[in-house]
């Protein structure tokens, strides 16, 4: 729960969000009730999950919109005979919001179909499991990639959609902590670090003048 006032003592001071949690038999959880008040009003909003009997997740219900009168979106979960997900569709309507088409040896989808004509694509590196290309098509194409150092941090990432293209590079210090982000389409990004090794400021070159951001210190 989180409170909002000036009260010495926080128990004392208004109690404006709050969520409950409720677990079946196995520990999963299976409820949320979250609860936001404000001066003159308290909003209430419930989240379900049902289970299968291999314990997969079955449905998935949403809140409510306090402003509709239509019950909450309720999705179902559909499975392949390997277990990997299927489908995600419309409890009530059956309607079909997502299919998986392909999964890798790491458990990560490779192929998927939305709605109308959008379908994705999307690579590992075999090694690690990280992320090399993510990819959609159907309408204007969206493609992400991603290239790593020998010790797995992010050196580049390259997104173009259309015509339009963005490239994003990080530089790291020998303790692997990131130092500088620079961008092909704005301003680079660097950071410093105290002797603790906390962040100690971001700063964004602009030219002719630095924007600094110093950052308190952890304690």
């Amino acid at each position: 729960s989180r409170r909002r006032g000036t009260e010495s003592d926080p128990a004392l001071s208004a109690e404006v969000w709050k969520e409950q949690y409720t677990y079946n038999d196995a520990s999963r959880p299976m409820g949320i009730k979250t609860t936001i008040g404000e001066p003159g009003s308290t909003l209430s909003l419930f989240s379900a999950t049902t289970y299968d009997s291999a314990g997969r997740v079955d449905t998935q219900t949403y809140p409510q919109l306090p402003t509709s009168s239509m019950a909450g979106l309720s999705v179902k979960h559909t499975y392949t005979a390997y277990g990997q997900l299927g489908a995600l569709s419309n409890v009530g309507t059956g309607y079909v919001y997502w299919v998986g088409l392909g999964e890798n040896a790491w458990g990560h989808v490779t192929a998927e179909q939305y709605p109308g004509v959008i379908t994705g694509s999307h690579s590992d590196y075999l090694s690690t499991g990280q992320s090399q290309t993510l990819s959609w098509s159907g309408g204007t194409s969206d493609q992400v990639s991603y290239a790593y150092d020998g010790f797995g941090n992010l050196m580049r990432q390259q997104r173009s959609a259309g015509a339009a293209m963005n490239t994003e590079t990080y530089t790291y210090d020998s303790l692997q902590r990131l130092t500088k982000a620079a961008r092909a389409i704005g301003d680079p990004v660097t950071y410093t670090y105290s002797n603790s090794g906390n962040i100690e400021a971001a700063a964004r070159s602009v030219a002719p003048s630095l924007v600094r951001r110093a950052i308190s210190p952890m304690r």
